[in-house]
């Protein structure tokens, strides 16, 4: 039986998320990743637009190392979200 070749990662729908008593909406918050994901960009593609290495872009995605303040407003606004809707993971000790 053959396998479906690999496709490119779908974009994750927004959805809106409701607090209980209050009725608010709360933040919807995303990973790095999800958000590059949903841009439908590729980590070459957004490390090009972000004049940063893949391997640098993979680091961050990872949680090894962090982007500067800088570089974390440019990913949002490439990514068209809202700078403290995505998470940035923390560094991992290993």
């Amino acid at each position: 039986m053959p396998t479906a070749a690999p496709t490119r990662c779908q974009p994750i729908e927004p959805a809106n998320i409701w607090s209980g008593a209050a009725g608010e909406p709360t933040k919807l918050r995303i990973s790095m990743e999800a958000a590059r994901v949903n841009a439908k960009l590729t980590q070459d593609e957004a490390a090009k637009i972000l004049h940063v290495t893949k391997q640098t872009l993979v680091n961050w995605e990872k949680g090894r190392t962090e982007p500067k303040t800088s570089q974390a407003v440019k990913m949002a606004e490439v990514y068209g979200v809202p700078y403290d809707n995505i998470i940035f993971l923390p560094l991992k000790t290993n």
